[in-house]
C-alpha cells in the first residue's frame, strides 16, 4: 500500500528550485555511512511444501513487487536457525522441518530474534509469515481445557492454547524447565513486527478420502475462532494492528455446509487428486487474494499495521515500477506526500538511492540544502509535516547501468537516524539498461 507525508513550506520551495536541476550520481572514493536505511523491508515465510508450491506459482513475484518488501526469505525443510540468546535449541536439529501447531509456541519464543535478523541482507523481517501444512486440518477432539500448546494431540483445545492461556493474558506455561507465552502475548511484546499467521490447506477427498466430516469441521471452527480472537486481541491492543489471519484454508475448502464434501479441498482446487497440496489454479486464486486483486489481503495487512494516517509515494517517470531505462533516457521522480492526522509533527524525512556501486559507495542521498546528490545515507531534511503537491525531481539522464532503489521516507522521530515502528517509507526500482 502506497504510502505519503507532506512537509513543510521550505521543503516546498526547495522542491520547487530543485525541478530544474539534473542531478548527477558517480562513484566516489569515500562515504559518509552514518546509519543502514533499509532496515524495515523485509519478509519471511515459515513453511513446507504447500507454501513453496504457491511461492514457486506466483506468491514470490508478487510479494517482491511490494513497495514495502524488499527482500522474500525463508524456513523451510533443512533449515537451521540458533536459538536467542538465553533460550533452549527447543526445535533441534533442524527447525525448518517443525511447522505443527505444537511447534509455533516454540518457534516464537525461543526464536523470535533470530528470525527477525533471518537472511536479510541489509533490513530485517518485519514481516513474518507463517504456515503449517495441511496434516493438522485432521483435528480428532474437542479436547478439554486448559490445553496443552506443547502435545503433538491435535485436538481444539490444544491449538487454541498455542495462542491463548485458558486463564488470560500474562499466564505462562512452563516446558522443560523454561518459560513460555502464549503466542498473542508474544506478539504484544514485538509491536514492530506484522505477524501473519496462514491457516493450513484443506485435505482432499478423493480418489480416497483424507479425512472425515467432524476433523474437516473442527479445522474451519479452530480458523473461526482464531480469526476471532485476533479481531478480539486487535481491539485490546488498538494501537497496534500487527497480527492479520489469512484463512487459506477457508478460500480453498467447500462450506461447512456442501452436500458431499463439506471443508474438503475444492474439486477444481485439486480436491479429487488424491493429494492436499492445492494445484496451480488454487496458487493463482491465492496470489490474486492475499496479494495482487485491488482490495487484497496484505495490502490492507500492511496499512492498518502502518496505520492510515500517513501515506508516501515515489514514482520514476510516472510509474510505481519497476522500470527500465536505456542509457542516456530521462529519469525524474516524482515525490508524493499526505501527512493527515500528523500534519505539523516533526520529522527526519529522506530521498536515498540504493545504487549499483561497490559497497562502501553505494548509497547516495537527495541533500535540499546543495540541491545535489550526496554520497552516504544522511537525512535529507528534518522539519514539520506539511501538505504539499506532488514534486518532480530530475535525475541525471547519465546514470551508469545496473539497478537502482529510489526510497522516500519519513521517520516521526526526529533525531536523525532510524526509529523501527516510526519509519515510512515508499520505494521504487529503475534498471538501466547499456
Amino acid at each position: 500500500m502506497k504510502k505519503r507525508v507532506l512537509f513543510n513550506l521550505i521543503i516546498l520551495v526547495l522542491f520547487t528550485m530543485a525541478a530544474n536541476t539534473s542531478c548527477p550520481l558517480h562513484p566516489a572514493s569515500t562515504q559518509r555511512d552514518d546509519f543502514d536505511f533499509a532496515t524495515v523491508d523485509d519478509l519471511i515465510f515459515i513453511h513446507h511444501s504447500c507454501g513453496q508450491a504457491w511461492l514457486t506459482n506466483s506468491l514470490h513475484n508478487a510479494l517482491l513487487a511490494k513497495n514495502y518488501i524488499d527482500e522474500r526469505n525463508d524456513m523451510y525443510y533443512g533449515d537451521d536457525i540458533l536459538p536467542d540468546p538465553g533460550r533452549p535449541d527447543s526445535l533441534a536439529p533442524t527447525p525448518g522441518d517443525r511447522t505443527n501447531m505444537n511447534h509455533w509456541i516454540l518457534w516464537f519464543n525461543d526464536y523470535l530474534d533470530n528470525l527477525i535478523d533471518h537472511d536479510c541482507a541489509d533490513g530485517v523481517n518485519t514481516i513474518i509469515m507463517f504456515k503449517s501444512c495441511y496434516p493438522i486440518s485432521n483435528i480428532t477432539s474437542d479436547g478439554t481445557e486448559p490445553g496443552d500448546p506443547f502435545s503433538s494431540s491435535q485436538t481444539l483445545t490444544n491449538y487454541k492454547a498455542v495462542y491463548r492461556h485458558a486463564y488470560g493474558p500474562g499466564n505462562t506455561y512452563t516446558h522443560s524447565s523454561y518459560t513460555y507465552k502464549p503466542l498473542f502475548d508474544v506478539f504484544a511484546e514485538n509491536p514492530d513486527i506484522l505477524f501473519i499467521p496462514v491457516t493450513a490447506p484443506p485435505r482432499h477427498y478423493a480418489p480416497s478420502d483424507a479425512t472425515n466430516d467432524a476433523e474437516a469441521h473442527r479445522a474451519r471452527l479452530f480458523n473461526e475462532w482464531l480469526k476471532q480472537a485476533v479481531d478480539v486481541y486487535n481491539t485490546t491492543h488498538p494501537d497496534l494492528n500487527n497480527v492479520a489471519v489469512f484463512d487459506w484454508f477457508d478460500l480453498l475448502a467447500y462450506p461447512d455446509n456442501h452436500a458431499t464434501h463439506p471443508n474438503r479441498l475444492r474439486s477444481d482446487y485439486g480436491g479429487t487428486s488424491g493429494n492436499s497440496h492445492p494445484n496451480s489454479t488454487a496458487n493463482a486464486v491465492s496470489t490474486a487474494v492475499f496479494a495482487t486483486d485491488p482490495e487484497n489481503f496484505i495490502d490492507t495487512a500492511w496499512e492498518a499495521f502502518k496505520g492510515p494516517d500517513l501515506t508516501l509515494d515515489i514514482k520514476a517517470n510516472g510509474s510505481d515500477g519497476p522500470i527500465s531505462l536505456s542509457y542516456g533516457e530521462a529519469l525524474t521522480l516524482t515525490l508524493d506526500i499526505d501527512p493527515n492526522a500528523r500534519l505539523g509533527q516533526d520529522a527526519d524525512w529522506w530521498v536515498v538511492v540504493k545504487t549499483p556501486f561497490s559497497p562502501p559507495n553505494e548509497w547516495y542521498y537527495y541533500d535540499l540544502n546543495m540541491k545535489a546528490w550526496m554520497q552516504g545515507r544522511d537525512v535529507t531534511n528534518q522539519g514539520a509535516l506539511f501538505d504539499m503537491d506532488p514534486k518532480d525531481l530530475p535525475v541525471s539522464p547519465n546514470l551508469e547501468p545496473g539497478t537502482y532503489f529510489f526510497f522516500f521516507a519519513v521517520d516521526l522521530i526526529m533525531n536523525g537516524s532510524i526509529d523501527l515502528g516510526e519509519i515510512y517509507f515508499n520505494k521504487v526500482r529503475v534498471t538501466i539498461n547499456p
